[in-house]
């Protein structure tokens, strides 16, 4: 049913994307005395990101995009990194360079250059994508991500209402 009702909105021509969003407040309202839940989500080796400052995503905005497609080629394991990571909020990222980021170049990946194709404006974007848990996404065709492009957006306040049991669709 939310598949249908995504699939709707994915067929906006609206060309601003992407997983990565302009902030992550939206994570405060997340029951999250921890962020174990995201251990659900398949994923690389995101460890890396412990030693990274931080605030917000914001600088995201001003990260080019194109598609998610890097995605299927980043590897995976577990989130737990984000345990240690001060969460009362995500906006540690804040401070991480980002006039550019070449930084992810120090990332342990299989090819994590993506990131410098991932065009931007803001990934607000999110809000307009129905919800209420992430399961609606499994009816999302995503052997590529290439779909959220088409995503009309506006904040990612949304996400506070979605349950999170797993992320396992990311795969």
């Amino acid at each position: 049913m939310y598949g249908l009702r995504l699939k709707s909105c994915v067929v906006l021509p609206i060309s601003t994307y992407s997983f990565p969003h302009s902030n992550l407040n939206w994570l405060d309202s997340i029951p999250h005395s921890n962020l174990n839940w995201l251990d659900s989500i398949p994923h690389s080796n995101l460890n890396w990101l412990d030693s990274i400052p931080h605030s917000n995503l914001n600088w995201l905005d001003s990260i080019p995009h194109s598609n998610l497609n890097w995605l299927d080629s980043i590897p995976h394991s577990n989130l737990n990194w984000l345990d240690s990571i001060p969460h009362s909020n995500l906006n540690w990222l804040d401070s991480i360079p980002h006039s550019k980021l070449n930084w992810i170049d120090s990332i342990p990946h299989s090819n994590l250059n993506w990131l410098d194709s991932i065009p931007h404006s803001n990934l607000n974007w999110l809000d307009s994508i129905p919800h209420s848990n992430l399961n609606w996404l499994d009816s999302i065709p995503h052997s590529n991500l290439n779909w959220l492009d088409s995503i009309p957006h506006s904040n990612l306040n949304w996400l506070d209402s979605i349950p999170h049991s797993n992320l396992n669709w990311l795969d």
